[in-house]
């Protein structure tokens, strides 16, 4: 998250999202669209769920404290529950995955720009 976020252009909303998406699906899955031998493993294990819930917490923390406020600066928030509300999209995109594991990025794009209230159009760095 972190590397994708150093990564991000300023204003980008839309760029942003698909570049999110795009490593949010290829750290669930390889590039035949298998689950990566390391979700089976947590689940041998039995603690897929645990890490489900650390990565979701991190993530969501990243994003609320990081993304977010950069996002409020220039957008209205249409939400008031931020971190809940990564929390709740970060699970409800893994199991929409599982539901549908040939979803195409672009819907998955617009379920998380709904559900967040995105504003999609791209801001305009200041001139320096």
């Amino acid at each position: 998250m972190i590397v994708w976020n150093e990564a991000r252009i300023f204003g980008d909303t839309p760029g942003s999202l698909k570049k999110c998406i795009r490593t949010f699906r290829y750290s669930l899955y390889d590039g035949a669209g298998r689950p990566r031998p390391m979700i089976s493993v947590l689940e041998e294990l039995g603690v897929r769920d645990a890490f489900d819930v650390r990565a979701t917490r991190e993530a969501a923390d990243c994003l609320a404290n990081h993304i977010a406020k950069e996002y409020a600066a220039y957008h209205q928030v249409e939400i008031e529950l931020v971190h809940e509300m990564f929390c709740v999209v970060i699970f409800g995109l893994v199991g929409l995955m599982k539901v549908n594991p040939q979803i195409e990025d672009n819907v998955l794009m617009k379920v998380v720009e709904q559900t967040l209230r995105l504003d999609m159009v791209p801001i305009e760095a200041e001139e320096e």
